[in-house]
């Protein structure tokens, strides 16, 4: 009898220590997916403060700025945005058309390239 109330007090502190150690491997594994997270989290905000400084380096421009950046007059510009193929495209906003500088250097290039006749 004494035999089988140790047999069952070891079963019972064999039960115990599988619970602890299973608490141990939760604890761990909850240990590494906030790790994860943090790691997640700060490459997220690196990423998105990437993508602002991508947007301060092509900026949206006003005609009179656009034609300033593309070192032509405004009798020039507007040519390029209504008589020309291609069109100098912008967006209109509040009646004002804004223009993305990288699609300024676009039109340039096409344009370059359709008056040398390689376009």
């Amino acid at each position: 009898m004494a035999a089988e109330s140790l047999n069952g007090k070891g079963e019972a502190m064999a039960q115990m220590l599988a619970g602890l150690a299973a608490a141990q491997t939760l604890q761990a594994t909850i240990a590494l997916m906030q790790a994860e997270m943090r790691r997640a989290f700060a490459a997220l905000r690196e990423e998105m403060t990437r993508r602002e400084t991508v947007e301060d380096l092509d900026p949206w421009l006003d005609a009179k700025t656009a034609a300033k950046y593309m070192g032509v007059s405004a009798g020039t510009f507007d040519k390029y945005r209504y008589l020309t193929e291609p069109k100098l495209n912008g967006c209109k906003l509040d009646g004002k058309t804004l223009y993305k500088r990288s699609e300024i250097d676009k039109f340039v290039r096409l344009y370059e390239l359709k008056s040398n006749g390689r376009a």
